[in-house]
């Protein structure tokens, strides 16, 4: 049983990028690229590259070439608050906004596949078993684990 959860992981990831790779050519953006425009537009909680990486798992090279790319780009900007100059927070411009929107529908498109054939309740009980899925995986990653 356990075995197939590779098979899975790796079904949803090629799932995943087959629905993200006309948003990226259309764009012309890496997977890391709009990964991180959608993270900051899905997220507005967490706006640091640090955000990305610890929430991510992506690693900090990439997402650090990517961001100084989508800055350059003129897709997001850097800004640290007056009272706090080490950290630098990210916020989208509005150059990125159909980008999102683009990426956004994407993975309503995946989320849509995903689901098809389930209904309401299905997908309630489908996302409490993966909420437990999750908390156990945070817990084992986390300092506490023994």
């Amino acid at each position: 049983m356990y075995k197939k959860i590779w098979d899975t992981q790796t079904l949803l990831k090629s799932a995943y990028n087959k629905c993200m790779a006309p948003v990226c050519q259309h764009h012309q953006l890496t997977k890391m690229e709009l990964a991180i425009l959608l993270f900051l537009a899905n997220n507005p909680e967490y706006d640091t590259a640090s955000d990305i990486v610890d929430k991510r798992k992506f690693a900090k090279s990439h997402v650090s070439t990517s961001v100084k790319s989508l800055e350059k780009r003129g897709f997001l900007i850097k800004k640290c608050q007056e009272n706090n100059r080490k950290t630098v927070h990210l916020k989208l411009c509005r150059s990125a906004l159909q980008i999102v929107i683009d990426g956004q529908a994407a993975q309503k498109k995946f989320g849509d596949l995903l689901f098809q054939n389930f209904t309401d309740k299905d997908i309630k009980k489908a996302w409490q078993l993966f909420s437990m899925c999750i908390q156990n995986i945070e817990h084992f990653l986390s300092e506490d684990y023994v």
